[in-house]
């Protein structure tokens, strides 16, 4: 591991912004760390559908929950959070297709709240 030395004022945190570009980063980042697990459980779309979720409010991924981190401008980070109250009022709605139905053969159970339902994405 190599650790290189930064002066504390060269990392900045900051709010994500509702704009396509940081979207897209967003997206892929967040793709990236999953390790294609949502791009399995989404399909080809996967980066269309994250970042229609970040614009659209009421949902894990939309913009007022995440927080970038920057280095001279350059994102190097993020983190996504809400409360346990907020999460349980979120939507799954921006994750699924025009149709309101989850990609063809993606619909698997899972569970939330010790419920199993159908068709959800997280646990």
């Amino acid at each position: 591991m190599v650790l290189i030395a930064m002066d504390q004022q060269s990392i900045i945190l900051r709010s994500a912004k509702p704009i396509f570009n940081e979207g897209l980063v967003y997206a892929c980042y967040l793709n990236e760390v999953s390790v294609v697990f949502l791009q399995f459980r989404l399909g080809r779309r996967v980066i269309d559908i994250l970042v229609k979720s970040y614009s659209q409010p009421n949902n894990d991924l939309f913009h007022l929950n995440i927080t970038f981190a920057e280095c001279y401008q350059v994102m190097i980070g993020m983190v996504s959070s809400y409360t346990d109250d907020e999460h349980r009022g979120f939507s799954d709605l921006p994750l699924k297709n025009d149709n309101g139905n989850l990609p063809k053969n993606k619909q698997i159970l899972l569970t939330r709240n010790n419920k199993t339902l159908p068709g959800e994405i997280f646990t």
